[in-house]
């Protein structure tokens, strides 16, 4: 179960850290378009709502609507990986869309912050292109806090999984807890407490 909190984790990591980065560089290069405006209106919707809202609503789209994923990850032990991914494709939807949304935020105001340093106008009079300036000169200085909040948003992950794994009865650390509580299983529950703090 263990195994499976951290492929769930682990792979949510590799889609919302990459993705988060991206469209917060890309907002910060573009600030005040339309770009910009629309990726920090959806990074505040996706803050505002919470985790078992949006499974629930994500859930009711691509299960029941239009029948894409199947309505929960059980699976035999023996399933192949293309099976087992198209499992955890809805989980990972979930938990990329509620992670990636502060690495977005705080990789646009990081850079931003970054902008209005001096050297940044000396590369625009020297001529330098609107992204040069941005991947070569912004974000290296502003990565200190991008790097924070990433390793925050990733451990964060492995604790959060709980909600989410108990929805799609998906046989990880957070639902083996939730069954622990139902059957008052003590050791079991401090067990899990412990290694998710």
């Amino acid at each position: 179960r263990f195994y499976n909190s951290l492929l769930l984790a682990g792979l949510t990591a590799f889609f919302g850290v990459p993705i988060g980065l991206a469209l917060g560089t890309w907002a910060a290069a573009r600030k005040g378009t339309i770009f910009d405006r629309a990726t920090t209106l959806g990074t505040l919707v996706l803050f505002s709502v919470p985790d078992f809202v949006l499974a629930y609503f994500l859930a009711f789209l691509f299960v029941v609507t239009f029948r894409i994923f199947p309505a929960h990850t059980a699976w035999v032990r023996d399933i192949s990986w293309p099976d087992r991914l198209h499992g955890l494709a809805l989980p990972v939807l979930v938990l990329t869309l509620i992670s990636l949304a502060p690495i977005m935020r705080l990789t646009r105001a990081s850079i931003l912050n970054v902008l209005g340093n001096d050297y940044i106008e000396m590369a625009h009079l020297k001529g330098m292109s609107p992204w040069r300036i941005v991947l070569h000169h912004a974000l290296p200085n502003a990565v200190a806090p991008i790097i924070n909040v990433t390793l925050m948003v990733t451990a964060q992950l492995i604790v959060g999984v709980v909600i989410i794994e108990t929805l799609f009865s998906y046989r990880g650390m957070g639902s083996y807890m939730v069954e622990s509580v139902v059957r008052r299983d003590l050791p079991v529950v401090q067990a899990c407490g412990m290694i998710f703090a």
